[in-house]
């Protein structure tokens, strides 16, 4: 073997590495996630609760709504710190605070918000918009 042929094996095994190397991280995750549930006190769902995620860093926020199992999502989340609020009609908005979202991982609170007094006042049994309140 010469010289020449040495130095182009050696290239070669170079290129590769790196380009192995390059593909072994673009597959690494670089964000987390937060999934959770919004229940009431008795664990039923709520269905269509409003659900927040705000970045305490950038005050930037992201929303979503529960799905009919009360199910929430947010993917690729940028890792750090942040708040997580829940809004329901006839509920309280109920909010966590400090959550921490790291790489590759998922964070998952579970939220039971509490009746609006002022909404089970004024509910009536059999009205649409009583659909959550428990009596």
């Amino acid at each position: 073997m010469n010289i020449r042929s040495s130095c182009w094996a050696t290239a070669s095994t170079f290129v590769i590495l790196l380009l192995l190397a390059v593909a072994v991280r673009a597959q690494l995750p670089s964000n987390g996630e937060v999934t959770g549930t919004v229940v009431d006190a008795s664990g039923a769902a709520i269905a269509g609760a409003n659900v927040s995620l705000i970045d305490r860093a950038t005050s930037t926020a992201h929303g979503t709504k529960t799905d009919a199992a009360g199910e929430f999502a947010f993917r690729a989340v940028v890792p750090g710190t942040y708040d997580l609020t829940a809004e329901a009609n006839g509920f309280q908005t109920t909010v966590a605070h400090g959550l921490i979202v790291l790489v590759g991982k998922t964070t998952e609170p579970r939220f039971s918000p509490t009746p609006d007094a002022r909404f089970l006042r004024s509910c009536h049994p059999g009205s649409p918009s009583c659909a959550h309140a428990r009596h």
